[in-house]
């Protein structure tokens, strides 16, 4: 949950400050989409796995494959193809940012060498920096959460204080 958070918040927090949010939720969705389809799945799989459910091992393992570029790629496009022809693009602009912002952010982290397949399925090499642990976002999530909270209450009360003024400037002038 605190991965989700950190993702969510790593792009909320600046856009709090941006004139302009129409295509906030593709973006903050596309920095979740590859923990729900990379992970999600292979949690549930490995769940039912430790429940007794008897699933294929490679079902259970190889759902994470759906957290690697490729795959996210073709899922930003796919999703981008429910929005109307105009928006197609800016959608799927918005959520591919998000999803890069993502990926960025998990190559950021120490998996104890185990990375991720960015040149998936052209290459096996597994590839991270290890600039920080992966359980680091743990601490960071409530600070994160805490600071975007505030960002965006600011942000809404300034401006709802802009709408008041301009309407005490309508009524005065009216």
């Amino acid at each position: 949950m605190a991965d989700l958070v950190t993702h969510a918040c790593v792009l909320l927090l600046p856009a709090a400050f941006l004139p302009h949010t129409r295509y906030l939720p593709l973006l903050v969705g596309g920095a979740l989409l590859p923990d729900v389809m990379g992970r999600g799945p292979s949690i549930v799989s490995r769940m039912l796995w430790d429940a007794g459910v008897v699933l294929p091992e490679r079902w259970v393992s190889g759902l994470s494959i759906l957290h690697e570029p490729l795959p996210l790629v073709l899922m930003v496009a796919f999703l981008s193809l429910s929005f109307i022809p105009r928006q197609r693009l800016w959608a799927a602009l918005a959520m591919g940012v998000g999803v890069a912002s993502h990926l960025a952010l998990d190559l950021m982290q120490d998996h104890h060498g185990v990375g991720y397949h960015v040149w998936a399925p052209f290459g096996r090499d597994r590839f991270e920096l290890g600039w920080f642990a992966s359980d680091a976002t743990v601490l960071l999530a409530p600070w994160l959460a805490l600071s975007c909270a505030v960002c965006w209450f600011l942000r809404w009360r300034v401006s709802a204080r802009r709408r008041n003024s301009t309407h005490s400037v309508d009524r005065s002038s009216g």
